[in-house]
């Protein structure tokens, strides 16, 4: 769906670059997408639906959203995009408003386990990061390497490997957390590849449009 919104904004930008009022279209944009009163099929309340949907228009516009606060008016950047001569050097930003702030990369024991006597966990396990507690398997975040051996030998499927879909997508290890436990790419280390784009369900990493360039 997140592909839907963002081609649906890019439309009305489009429309609003020949509707002869740019800079007014552009910012009515998320209160058009999400009027008042309407159904709110994504998020918790209209409020931040219409947060989400500014950001990915001010990414639509061709703007980093790290760069730009709550207090710049979508209006202002409509102007400036007519104005720019040349797009913003790395085409990705991250909308902090719809990172889900994902849970940490990691091997996990769940409730399914049932404390067996083979205990193939603990056998495998080649940094002794697996005790037993209370009959139960319980894995040492700080001996783990999250190299998930034991997630195929335990016969129950009791242990899984938690990812982050774009920090698994990424092929050059340049997307992480920051200290809010956002996502955060090292622009140092990325490649510009979009993988991480594809990858996020929430549709977090946005690559910022050159759309009202071309127009």
């Amino acid at each position: 769906m997140t592909i839907n919104l963002k081609r649906e904004i890019l439309v009305r930008l489009i429309k609003a670059f020949y509707s002869g009022d740019f800079e007014e279209q552009a910012r009515l944009i998320p209160f058009a997408m999400r009027p008042k009163g309407c159904e709110v099929p994504y998020r918790c309340c209209i409020y931040k639906e219409r947060a989400i949907l500014r950001d990915r228009t001010i990414a639509g516009l061709g703007f980093s959203i790290e760069d730009n606060d709550e207090s710049v008016r979508i209006a202002g950047l409509a102007k400036e995009a007519l104005e720019r001569e040349k797009p913003e050097e790395n085409p990705l930003t991250i909308l902090q408003t719809a990172c889900q702030s994902c849970v940490p990369a990691r091997v996990h024991v769940t409730d399914l386990c049932q404390g067996c006597v083979a205990r193939p966990c603990q056998k495998v396990c080649k940094f002794g990061a697996i005790s037993m507690v209370n009959g139960k398997s319980v894995i040492n975040p700080a001996k783990c390497k999250n190299c998930g051996m034991c997630v195929p030998v335990c016969p129950y499927q009791a242990i899984t490997k938690i990812i982050v879909p774009c920090e698994k997508a990424c092929p050059v290890d340049a997307v992480g957390k920051d200290e809010s436990g956002d996502v955060k790419i090292d622009f140092d280390k990325c490649t510009f590849c979009g993988k991480c784009v594809s990858a996020c369900p929430f549709g977090a990493v946005h690559e910022k449009s050159q759309i009202v360039d071309v127009m």
